[in-house]
């Protein structure tokens, strides 16, 4: 319990466990309703949405490799 204290006694804690917080919440409702706009607005059907979300899934991936041999070079972990 002492250690919960001392860490949200801590202003950057918790403004960056808000951010954190605030960030994943708003990718969470829009990711919820990207498939919902592709397929009416856009006029995409289901099959090209799933090419879009397995396209950003590879994407993801690669730049995930990019950046963490980046901090390794750079020494942050």
């Amino acid at each position: 319990m002492s250690n919960f204290k001392k860490y949200t006694a801590n202003p950057f804690y918790m403004s960056n466990s808000l951010m954190i917080l605030l960030f994943f919440t708003g990718w969470g409702i829009w990711w919820s309703f990207f498939q919902i706009w592709l397929t009416t607005k856009q006029g995409f059907s289901g099959t090209q949405v799933g090419t879009i979300y397995s396209f950003n899934s590879a994407i993801t991936l690669i730049l995930m490799f990019v950046y963490g041999s980046l901090q390794d070079k750079l020494g942050i972990k």
